[in-house]
């Protein structure tokens, strides 16, 4: 009897321990999303412009160029020139008396819009900064936007920055360096900012940008990934004619890496790598909790929903949900 006890003990005190654990991952997350928050609202506090661009228009052969008075209003007033500075007001190219020559020069510039949209839809774009980008070996600055698709709500997330600049070593090489930058707090620029020592350095540069958006597309589809099976019912698990939805979403942090599901009274717990389910714990009777452990454990992000169809499968069939 007294060992029972001991063992009944344990297990309160272990559903204690599990209870701190969730309100202290609460805590961390809301300390991780205030950080985040703080640190892409002060990149670019110390940014300043090294001179305005000039505005020429290109040569008719050319293709057109794209003007930085197209850039996101989160980026929009950090290189903004002097002529537009707050209470003033921006310098008009077309006489304000020939509305036709205004129309004209606003439909250029609606044209040199929709052609720079049309490019971000690649994902990665650049722009230079100021124009002296390509003329100097120093002081040039470079701009990197990264745009991805949420397929959960088919729009566009806000755009992340990452800015350049290349420095001139000892040997008179030159290579980039992060200089600002508004991507979250869990992409690791240190990780891949050895690409920008390379010595193609458009090779390197390629490689930067592509480690970048790999990782916001790579989030991204985690996210998108939860929130799709949380809005499937028992009919699209293949359980029955139901359109009850069984799963709920409780808690999710930025990075996807800790999810929190409800399912009927009890909650689901996840933790994800950047591929996979690393491990799971529950509310469930004990069988039970172990027996989704087995089957949801290790799940690929593609397969999620082929796992907790499973899984839903079993408990129905142990008359649990």
């Amino acid at each position: 009897m007294e060992v029972h006890a001991e063992i009944d003990s344990l297990k309160s005190e272990i559903a204690a321990l599990r209870a701190d654990i969730g309100l202290l991952q609460s805590d961390h997350d809301a300390l991780y999303r205030k950080v985040a928050s703080f640190e892409a609202s002060n990149k670019h506090r110390n940014l300043q412009r090294l001179r305005p661009p000039s505005r020429h228009l290109p040569p008719a052969d050319d293709p057109p160029l794209i003007l930085d008075s197209y850039f996101d209003d989160s980026i929009k007033a950090y290189f903004a020139s002097e002529a537009t500075s707050v209470g003033q007001k921006p310098a008009q190219n077309a006489p304000s008396g020939d509305s036709l020559v205004a129309i004209q020069e606003r439909t250029r510039q609606g044209a040199y819009a929709l052609l720079e949209s049309i490019h971000r839809f690649g994902g990665i774009t650049a722009f230079p900064i100021n124009d002296v980008l390509y003329d100097s070996s120093e002081d040039a600055l470079l701009g990197l936007r990264f745009d991805v698709l949420s397929h959960s709500s088919n729009a566009f997330l806000p755009s992340h920055y990452v800015i350049l600049r290349r420095i001139l070593l000892k040997d008179q090489r030159t290579h980039w360096q992060v200089f600002r930058y508004t991507t979250p707090a869990y992409i690791s620029l240190d990780a891949c900012k050895h690409h920008l020592q390379d010595p193609d350095e458009s090779r390197g540069l390629r490689k930067f940008c592509e480690h970048i958006r790999d990782a916001l597309v790579a989030t991204q589809f985690k996210h998108d990934t939860i929130k799709h099976i949380c809005l499937l019912s028992y009919t699209d698990f293949g359980l029955d004619t139901s359109d009850a939805i069984p799963l709920a979403l409780k808690e999710i942090d930025l990075q996807c890496r800790r999810i929190v599901l409800s399912l009927a009274k009890y909650s689901i717990e996840l933790h994800l790598t950047s591929t996979a389910i690393e491990s799971v714990s529950s509310t469930l009777p004990e069988a039970a909790a172990f027996h989704l452990t087995a089957l949801l454990t290790n799940a690929t992000i593609d397969t999620l929903k082929t796992a907790f169809s499973s899984a839903l499968i079993y408990l129905r069939e142990e008359n649990i949900i």
